[in-house]
């Protein structure tokens, strides 16, 4: 209100100067309005130019906003991970008791799985988790890293302890790094790029002829946090999801070649010997730091979004756009995040026909088939607020195919699926309850489900944010793009679109790449048969010497290793290859990319 403020005062002045300027023109006209120097003695006529004032310095803010509607039609088809809030977020552990829960083999969690918070207040958050979970009977009892004088080389022990009662196959288990950035980075790197060589132990015995790998998780298409919106590849998601919330990769991936037998009071131990080149990580430094609490199994990335109907709205023939309620008696609590579907219901005949309608902005306007050409969009309206930082408040607008508007009938309601979310709200949970911070349907008893951090702020949209023409010149994604001498600095902008709430580690990790270079290449590929020889392109990036001794150096390379695999040629792909400036040992080809395949 204080910016519209401003434009009102910019507006009056304009106003009073041109008022000025035509008295002193046409002095006759000027005495029968009663303007003296710009100024009327007459009140109403004072009235009728601050009332234009008004009217004028709201179009006058809506143009410096880059023309809201016009961008959000356009970004809506080009890049609409840009138009939506990033909801709540946070990491949640699933416990079950080891005595009373009753598991005894591993149960399975869809990802989309809603859990709701046990808030003292009367709004229950609900969230969801995003990745699939396989919650098994078993726990971390000990964890450590520590230097083995025999083979001069740091190892990493963690040690799982199967519940009584419990038999299962055990074939891959995923560890949440649960812990300060720098001693999880470390980890991090440790386990994804510095393994030597790994032994699988059940009760102290070593499992001969069983093979495991390291690798991390949360960089593949079904485990982005929000979902799919547009025609866009899923790396655009990643990209936020790195940017807004980075504990979500912190997951570690042991994959085992064959299942392994664990019953009733097994132990079941992972010694993993690190490479000689580990040392310069200095794991000494974090030593006291890895334990049990560090190494946790059952866990998931949860957001605040769930589906809910809104609100059913009775349309008139008189009336342009409707504003969408997701709840009548909760408008502060529960939020419209994004319209799924959208149903005309129309009485005819002693029959109520429902029409499924099609987004206006949509694709399927020469293949649609229904009977009534009517179709939606949604627009948001924006404006501060003393008690958060913007309210938006969502309307949808009923037109025909070619924009106009559309006809319906008196009677006529439209039926809305929407996804929602919390706002703000989730961030003032306090997380750590000893009962529990959340409750579920999951059919298991006794599952103790905790916030292992605090939940998030809910981010707004990007597009609130001033960065409309950043965004829309920085659409064109392609390997000729990022070619030539400024190429490190157009990858720069790029990135720094998606830290738009300017956190400055994150800065920090964009400013290391000091350079960029395109080769074409061709390369055989491999796990391929019979041989195939494919024409790609190498991306080398340089990254300061700052970085080479940063603990979340490694997962950033391995989030830009994705993020260009979106510039692979048709038919062909990437291969991007880091190096530190001045530092030659230091370079690491990484896996040829062909958009979101890898070859291995």
């Amino acid at each position: 209100m204080n910016k519209l403020l401003s434009y009102y005062q910019k507006e009056l002045a304009f106003l009073k100067k041109q008022g000025a300027e035509f008295a002193s023109k046409y002095p006759k006209i000027a005495r029968r309005l009663g303007y003296n120097k710009g100024v009327s003695e007459d009140p109403h006529i004072q009235r009728l130019t601050e009332s234009f004032a008004f009217l004028s310095s709201r179009i006058h803010q809506r143009l410096d906003e880059d023309l809201p509607e016009l961008m959000e039609a356009l970004l809506r088809n080009l890049a609409p991970q840009f138009l939506y809030h990033y909801p709540s977020s946070c990491i949640a552990s699933f416990e079950p008791d080891r005595k009373s829960s009753g598991i005894t083999s591993p149960h399975n969690v869809p990802s989309g799985t809603t859990i709701y918070s046990k808030h003292k207040s009367e709004t229950i958050c609900q969230f969801r988790t995003v990745y699939p979970l396989t919650i098994v009977p078993a726990t971390v009892n000990e964890a450590r890293i520590y230097y083995d004088n025999i083979s001069s080389l740091w190892e990493i022990e963690v040690n799982l302890d199967v519940f009584e009662g419990a038999k299962f196959s055990l074939d891959m288990v995923r560890f949440y790094l649960n812990g300060p950035a720098t001693v999880t980075g470390i980890i991090y790197t440790l386990l994804c790029n510095e393994v030597d060589n790994i032994v699988l132990q059940k009760n102290d015995d070593i499992l001969y002829g069983v093979r495991a790998d390291i690798s991390g998780a949360g960089f593949y298409e079904g485990e982005v946090t929000l979902p799919r919106t547009g025609n866009v590849s899923y790396i655009h998601n990643l990209t936020l999801d790195y940017f807004s919330f980075p504990e979500r990769f912190n997951f570690i991936d042991v994959k085992c070649d064959s299942g392994i037998e664990l019953c009733s009071g097994d132990s079941f131990r992972f010694v993993i010997t690190l490479k000689i080149s580990a040392g310069k990580y200095e794991p000494d430094k974090i030593e006291k730091h890895v334990s049990e609490e560090l190494f946790r199994v059952n866990c998931s990335p949860v957001i605040n979004l769930f589906e809910k109907k809104t609100e059913p709205l009775r349309l008139s023939d008189g009336q342009d756009e409707y504003q969408v309620n997701a709840d009548l008696y909760s408008r502060d609590e529960v939020l419209i995040w994004d319209i799924n579907k959208v149903t005309l219901h129309r009485y005819e005949n002693n029959l109520v026909r429902q029409f499924p309608l099609k987004n206006l902005f949509g694709l399927e306007h020469s293949v649609i088939q229904q009977s009534c050409n009517i179709f939606w969009h949604t627009s948001c309206y924006r404006m501060s607020s003393e008690r958060r930082n913007f309210e938006e408040s969502v309307y949808i607008r009923l037109s025909d195919d070619g924009g106009a508007q559309s006809r319906i009938m008196s009677g006529d309601v439209l039926s809305i699926d929407a996804i929602c979310t919390n706002g703000d709200i989730p961030s003032s949970m306090n997380n750590g309850d000893p009962a529990g911070d959340f409750d579920s349907d999951i059919d298991i008893a006794h599952l103790r489900i905790t916030a292992l951090n605090r939940p998030s702020r809910m981010l707004p949209a990007m597009t609130l944010k001033g960065m409309n023409w950043r965004i829309i010149s920085q659409l064109s994604l392609n390997f000729v793009l990022l070619g030539g001498t400024d190429g490190a600095m157009k990858l720069r902008e790029m990135l720094s679109i998606y830290n738009y709430n300017n956190n400055h580690s994150v800065s920090i990790f964009i400013e290391w790449i000091k350079e960029l270079q395109i080769t074409p290449v061709s390369s055989r590929l491999p796990g391929i048969y019979p041989p195939v020889t494919a024409r790609g392109i190498d991306i080398t990036v340089m990254l300061s010497k700052d970085a080479g001794m940063h603990p979340e150096c490694f997962m950033f390379c391995s989030f830009l290793d994705h993020f260009l695999g979106l510039h692979a040629p048709v038919n062909s792909f990437t291969r991007m290859i880091t190096i530190i400036e001045h530092e030659e040992h230091t370079r690491r080809v990484w896996p040829m990319r062909a958009g979101k395949l890898t070859w291995l």
